[in-house]
């Protein structure tokens, strides 16, 4: 039995191209500094696509996992929320490194998405 009504997922033309981060490459380098870090969001069944169009240009890529502490709440109430976002980090030698101790180098972030009149 199907319960559950179709959502109408068609919210922008964008909804309808294929998205394929290798075409993003060639003006991320174009624009990123050489010291410079990169940090994109993307979602799961992406992550191999990204590390195949990026891995091979910069020095190290790396994900990051945040967990959000109050995610979205789900449309029917079936499954899990979606509490997690994976951020795909890149940088070459001579960056600039922010972190300046080991103990601040983790790749797992929590905290809540934007509360109050921000939301």
């Amino acid at each position: 039995m199907n319960w559950r009504e179709d959502l109408n997922n068609d919210l922008a033309e964008w909804d309808s191209v294929d998205f394929n981060p290798a075409d993003l490459a060639a003006d991320f380098l174009r624009v990123l500094n050489p010291t410079g870090n990169l940090f994109a969001f993307c979602s799961y069944n992406l992550l191999g696509n990204w590390h195949e169009a990026f891995d091979h240009k910069f020095d190290t890529f790396q994900f990051m996992v945040w967990h959000k502490t109050n995610p979205a709440p789900k449309i029917y109430k079936a499954g899990f929320l979606n509490s997690c976002e994976l951020i795909i980090c890149c940088w070459n030698k001579g960056h600039t490194w922010n972190f300046g101790k080991q103990n601040e180098m983790h790749n797992f972030i929590e905290s809540p998405i934007c509360m109050g009149q921000e939301r």
